[in-house]
């Protein structure tokens, strides 16, 4: 099949007939295409659910097409629902579908698979089509691949052709590829330390693809090539990093209009590229705030900018979070994570690894689950108390296959209808953490597993208000890793950009997602493990004062030989201590607000896996007079995650976190055990 032909039909709006005749006929190799569609049912929301054909595969299995045209929606954010749309018309009768869902504008070409395993089994994997600048790089190829089998073609095929998976690979290759061919540059040409340099390529190329997720979205004067047009079209392409990116990120970014001018003076950048920018917004948020690494003077050869442009224009960027059962193929934010946790460098010392997004949607749905049965059930005991009628909430074991519904399938069942209102302030009052957050996949997660569960409970927010609400009351985060923490607030910002309709100053998340040892807690830069010392002062009690300002903030006399006041030490820590966010001249305290009401509702998370006598048993010696029953010299940091993972949860609370098996039988589980 003719290449440029299938690029411009992709990059058009969607024609029935030239679909039919390129694509159904002569790519896939149906000959059973109807000259007009076969119109199947129409929903109420006046969506046409239409039938083209189908065709046997080189197999016998069949497939079969279809065409829905989408009344008053965007397709491209529009995807809750549309699977559904066709669910009854291909259970039954073909094994798979090619479905087109169109807007009058843009279009997806979707390929649905396992329906006969039932409707909540399928799967639906998609590309976006009909942008005019589109490359479609992708899809042109893998399909190009299809049709050269002229027909032939297995269902496997066009499953490998629709795959998100191999996509993220090829990305992430060639996206690490020249990020070692960025750092390789500047250790031959600076002086910076190895650390330094990695960091500051890590913060570089995030930021560039952030503003690829941003342009895909149409907030960069429209443009959804605005960054490689903004290099190929420079007069500064010879040091692109010190006269146009930075100028981007820190005059324009981090700058509300009112201060730009004066800054771009002081500065000495381009005025005319501050007149160019006139329209951009303002994203606040942190992630474009000048750091030391930034005042380094770099400067970068054209030839890696133009390189990395050329490749990352050649992908589609998609802003929302894929879901494993409906996904579109596309660089997702996900792919932030992916590439953080990749490009750490130790990460097996550390003990980070990357979690697959079916284990962490699992873990989230069934804490959600296991958290709103127990609310519903306390509630219903309340309920029974104070009337003798417990007709409504005598039988508790319906509580949890129906919230399983309600999380698993976002519907509403009968049996739950008279506790809507109990569920919503189940889910509005929930608290969550994950204590070892990584690039933050399990928030992420229940970020999204909330707002499906409160809109199906009739929640009409607007959706990015929605998110930002959830965000900023329900999600915690801490890592050690200053890089995770900036890819997860990535995330957490990309989320609400979805579904925001005009570009506004990202929240800023510094206390909900923020840098530190979970383990042991640390005050601007000064280890307080120390107090936990039972010689601390040479007595029994201590006093430790803490002073901001030149005042006493805290003052607390404890006695250090109690052992429950040394294993509850840390909370009490977390709870207490006053720190000053000196840009915002306001002072805070570390979740002192969910301490308040007696922890976290949900602590989740995949803790690191680092055996404590490594390097010496430098790690053991950080943690062996901290107070934790589970320390063992020969033991794994993961035991102390979990025994202090436990003491983050209020009564009741519920603790979900992916362990080794090696503490259920080695020496060293022995203490865990018992705990």
């Amino acid at each position: 099949m003719n290449t440029n032909t299938l690029q411009q039909i992709f990059q058009s709006p969607f024609d029935y007939t030239t679909y039919c005749r390129e694509v159904v006929h002569t790519l896939f190799g149906c000959n059973d295409v109807a000259v007009r569609p076969e119109l199947l049912a129409t929903t109420p929301a006046g969506d046409r659910c239409h039938y083209i054909g189908q065709m046997a595969d080189s197999e016998g299995r069949l497939l079969g097409f279809f065409y829905i045209r989408v009344a008053d929606s965007d397709v491209r954010r529009k995807r809750v629902g549309l699977r559904q749309m066709i669910a009854p018309y291909l259970r039954y009768d073909v094994d798979a579908a090619i479905a087109v869902f169109d807007d009058g504008r843009h279009w997806r070409l979707s390929y649905i698979c396992d329906m006969r395993e039932g409707a909540t089994a399928a799967k639906r994997f998609s590309y976006v089509l009909g942008e005019r600048l589109g490359q479609y790089k992708t899809p042109l190829e893998r399909l190009g691949r299809v049709a050269a089998l002229q027909g032939r073609f297995a269902l496997r095929d066009l499953r490998e052709a629709f795959s998100v998976e191999a996509l993220s690979k090829e990305f992430f290759d060639q996206y690490h590829d020249h990020y070692d061919g960025i750092c390789a540059h500047l250790a031959a040409t600076t002086s910076l330390t190895a650390t330094v340099l990695h960091d500051y390529v890590k913060k570089m190329m995030g930021r560039i693809v952030f503003l690829h997720f941003l342009q895909k979205k149409g907030w960069l004067d429209g443009n959804p090539c605005f960054l490689r047009d903004l290099f190929f079209m420079s007069p500064h392409k010879d040091d692109f990093l010190e006269q146009v990116l930075e100028p981007l990120f820190f005059g324009i970014f981090n700058t509300e209009p009112p201060a730009r001018e004066q800054l771009f003076r002081t500065e000495g950048w381009d005025a005319n590229l501050l007149q160019q920018w006139q329209s951009l917004p303002y994203l606040n948020g942190g992630l474009f705030e000048r750091d030391e690494v930034d005042k380094l003077e770099i400067r970068l050869p054209a030839s890696l900018f133009e390189d990395l442009f050329q490749f990352m224009a050649s992908y589609n960027f998609t802003v929302d979070e894929n879901d494993p059962d409906d996904a579109e193929v596309g660089v997702d934010p996900e792919m932030l994570g992916k590439i953080f946790e990749s490009l750490l460098e130790d990460n097996k010392a550390k003990g980070a690894f990357y979690t697959p997004k079916e284990i962490v949607r699992y873990m989230c749905k069934e804490s959600l689950i296991a958290y709103l049965t127990s609310r519903l059930n306390q509630s219903s005991d309340q309920s029974s108390d104070q009337s003798s009628d417990q007709s409504d909430c005598s039988d508790h074991s319906d509580y949890s296959e129906n919230i399983r519904t309600l999380v698993e399938q976002h519907e509403l069942t009968a049996a739950l209808e008279p506790h809507r209102v109990a569920l919503d302030r189940a889910l509005r009052e929930v608290r969550i953490c994950d204590p070892a957050i990584g690039s933050g996949a399990f928030p992420m997660g229940l970020l999204n597993e909330l707002w499906r569960c409160r809109e199906a409970l009739g929640d009409e927010t607007d959706r990015a208000a929605l998110k930002r609400e959830i965000i900023e009351q329900n999600i915690y985060g801490v890592d050690i890793e200053r890089g995770a923490i900036d890819i997860a607030r990535l995330r957490f910002w990309l989320s609400i950009v979805v579904d925001a309709e005009q570009p506004e100053p990202l929240p800023n998340f510094d206390y909900k997602f923020m840098q530190g040892n979970s383990l042991i807690e640390s005050f601007e830069g000064h280890d307080l493990s120390h107090i936990m010392d039972k010689s601390v002062a040479g007595s029994r009690k201590s006093t430790y004062q803490r002073r901001i300002g030149g005042r006493d903030e805290v003052q607390v006399s404890m006695d250090f030989t109690s052992d429950d006041t040394r294993k509850n030490l840390r909370i009490w820590l977390s709870r207490y201590f006053s720190i000053t966010d000196h840009r915002e001249k306001a002072e805070h305290t570390w979740f002192k607000d969910i301490f308040d009401r007696g922890g976290f509702d949900i602590v989740i998370g995949n803790p690191p896996y680092i055996q404590l006598q490594n390097d010496g048993g430098k790690l053991g010696n950080l943690y062996k007079d901290c107070g934790f029953s589970t320390f063992a010299r020969t033991g794994d940091i993961y035991s102390l995650f979990y025994e202090q993972g436990y003491h983050l949860l209020t009564e009741g609370g519920h603790l979900c976190f992916i362990t080794s098996n090696k503490w259920m039988r080695a020496g060293y589980g022995e203490k865990t055990r018992q705990f």
